[in-house]
């Protein structure tokens, strides 16, 4: 996972089985240093991200500067959250729209990030802007909801990178 989600001082157990109707059931257990996922009782072996993630960093100057940024932030605020989705953004090509028509992330999500972060009563102190243009945005979300879209956002472009 490119991005922390939850922090813990002890121990975080996750169990989810869900079921589907061609492959059966799935199972992930995940832990601090390990993931396991299972399909019909069967672990599935992953191989670990990070060196799938410094070789394509090593090829795509996009790819390297995402990791930078977030590889140096000890947590993700307001502006590194929107400096990933410009990169991503860029990367995909046609703006907003080009973003959404990946299925990455959806118009909403995007709406309300972007509205959020940008305007300082929504955002806090920490947001990108002192001073912003008109109301209160519509929809708006937490900043641990920022982070995961944000964080799911980066693993699918990622992801489609091979």
């Amino acid at each position: 996972m490119l991005f922390r989600s939850a922090e813990a001082t002890d121990e975080t157990r996750v169990r989810d089985t869900a079921t589907v109707v061609v492959a059966g059931t799935a199972e992930a257990r995940l832990g601090a240093l390990n993931a396991r996922v299972a399909i019909n009782g069967v672990i599935v072996e992953r191989e670990p991200e990070g060196p799938r993630y410094l070789a394509l960093a090593s090829s795509n100057k996009d790819v390297a500067e995402l990791l930078t940024l977030v590889g140096n932030a000890n947590t993700l605020s307001w502006v590194e959250l929107y400096k990933v989705y410009e990169i991503i953004r860029d990367a995909v090509g046609g703006g907003k729209k080009g973003l959404i028509a990946t299925g990455w992330i959806t118009k909403e999500e995007l709406s309300a990030f972007t509205g959020t972060a940008n305007h300082p009563h929504t955002s806090g102190p920490d947001g990108r802007h002192a001073r912003g243009p008109g109301g209160t945005p519509t929809k708006t979300m937490t900043i641990e909801e920022s982070r995961r879209v944000i964080r799911d956002l980066a693993n699918r472009w990622l992801d489609s990178l091979g």
